[in-house]
């Protein structure tokens, strides 16, 4: 009998160890899931911020072009203005050139916009 006893508490010992250990492990386990997991959300939120990054980038240069784009078009205005207002104070030869130098800048002018 007492052979009988000793072998079943050192069953249950054994069996309350081996659950010990499954449970450990198990914990183990749910560890190293939440922490890939928890790796993952870093990273996806790391080339989120990224993507936002190269995006306000890429809309800080759109502005920039458009502000460049607007300097040259009024830049191009006040050329055209003047040489229309030497234009009316010139003699007809000298009229019929700066006209002439006024159109191929408005030529070109219109060439431009049309690219862009």
């Amino acid at each position: 009998r007492r052979g009988g006893a000793a072998a079943a508490a050192l069953a249950r010992h054994l069996e309350s160890e081996q659950r010990a250990w499954r449970e450990a492990a198990l914990r183990r386990q749910h560890s190293e899931v939440q922490a890939a997991l928890a790796r993952e959300a870093q990273r996806k939120l790391e080339l989120e911020q990224e993507a936002l990054g190269k995006k306000r980038e890429a809309e800080e240069r759109a502005r920039q072009a458009v502000e460049a784009q607007q300097l040259e078009v009024g830049r191009q205005t006040k050329l055209l203005e003047e040489a229309r207002r030497r234009a009316q104070s010139m003699d007809e030869k000298e009229r019929q050139e700066a006209l002439h130098q006024v159109a191929e800048a408005e030529a070109a002018a219109a060439c431009r916009q049309a690219t862009e």
